[in-house]
């Protein structure tokens, strides 16, 4: 996938699909309630996100081209309460929200947490007291919960759509990952996560130049060599996209499978 913070007109994904890309993913990273029937996109091309997916929808039935990924953020810009694990009805809203997306075709979501994930003291922690008295103050066994949910609840009705999840520990040393804190996030997010459900990471870096067996080995270990995603977040949507991709090690793609 290539992606970026706008959806797109099909005159641009016909452009991406003669630079042989098969996949786009936008990113909603604003305050994820803000994502749904009605709600303004901020792109006057395409104002509201009824007509953005099903912009998306028409090009992909048309030219079958084409997936699309959605990734939403669920702590960016909190303009309202933030979400918590253990509340009925924000699990219950944010697979609705999944559940509109895939009604129009989308493949793929990515729930993040990312950059925007809270943190006392230079750790990171769970933000409400629920959560904390829950999941041991655990945000990684607080979000692989919410994956499960999401999972129990939107695959049923969409068996095809694909989950992952990028949590606040997304590269090796940039977030300290072999460290205790990092390796307890990544252990408790892999063990809660359902087995299907992709865990992100970036390699070795935030922006990674290139990605060793060894860096592959590594956090493979860590997730207790649950199913990944890596995020090659080395270059962005500029065209043409070969530009400067990062470099993976041969045997890469065997791996991967």
């Amino acid at each position: 996938y290539l992606s970026d913070y706008l959806f797109f007109l099909s005159s641009l994904y016909t452009d991406f699909a003669k630079y042989k890309v098969n996949g786009f993913a936008m990113q909603h990273r604003r305050e994820w309630r803000d994502f749904g029937p009605g709600k303004p996109t901020g792109y006057w091309k395409l104002p509201t996100y009824d007509e953005a997916l099903k912009e998306m929808k028409t090009f992909k039935n048309e030219t079958g081209l084409m997936d699309f990924m959605l990734v939403l953020n669920i702590y960016a810009e909190r303009n309202q309460q933030i979400i918590d694990m253990t509340n009925e009805k924000d699990i219950n809203d944010l697979a609705e929200r999944c559940k509109w997306a895939a009604s129009y075709g989308i493949n793929h979501i990515m729930i993040a947490t990312d950059d925007w994930t809270p943190s006392e003291n230079g750790q990171y922690v769970c933000p409400n007291q629920s959560e904390k008295e829950k999941f041991n103050n655990s945000p990684g066994k607080a979000v692989g919960y919410l994956m499960r949910r999401l999972h129990d609840l939107v695959k049923p009705e969409y068996p095809d759509l694909e989950f992952s999840i990028c949590g606040a520990v997304y590269s090796l040393y940039d977030h300290k990952a072999t460290e205790p804190e990092g390796q307890r996030y990544l252990r408790d997010l892999a063990e809660e996560t359902p087995n299907d459900i992709a865990i992100v990471w970036t390699g070795p870096r935030v922006v990674s130049k290139t990605v060793s067996r060894k860096d592959y080995l590594t956090f493979s270990r860590l997730v207790n060599n649950h199913k990944q995603f890596l995020w090659d977040n080395s270059d962005c949507i500029n065209l043409p996209v070969a530009d400067s991709p990062a470099e993976f090690y041969d045997g890469f793609s065997n791996d991967s499978n």
